[in-house]
């Protein structure tokens, strides 16, 4: 996983989906070169040259309107992507606004899970 960012390779597409929540064009050169050593260091793992694919930054992802919020939105994008098959972002705009209440929901899920 990319760290500030998610990265998704939709295998049959030969797609890189990129979630930004800082948006920023050098983002994606940096993603290139992640993808780049992920290929170098793992030779002969992927059935194809993953370096090829190309990269789609998704527009209308939530963003953030500081630069400590980024682990959070990854989850939340995660979140989402997994519990939707098709994620309408607009209705999640409002991210930023509610960030203090997704932290406090994910560290007492996580609570719950270390307190078995």
């Amino acid at each position: 996983m990319f760290i500030q960012h998610i990265n998704k390779g939709r295998l049959k597409e030969k797609v890189w989906e990129f979630y930004d929540s800082i948006p920023n064009p050098q983002h994606k050169e940096v993603l290139s070169t992640f993808i780049k050593n992920i290929y170098e260091d793992t030779k002969g793992s992927f059935g194809s040259n993953i370096t090829k694919r190309n990269i789609q930054t998704l527009k209308g992802v939530p963003t953030q309107s500081n630069s400590v919020d980024c682990g959070m939105f990854v989850c939340k994008y995660i979140e989402n992507f997994i519990l939707q098959s098709k994620v309408d972002w607009e209705e999640y705009k409002n991210w930023q606004e509610e960030i203090l209440k997704f932290m406090a929901k994910f560290a007492y899920a996580h609570f719950l899970t270390i307190n078995k």
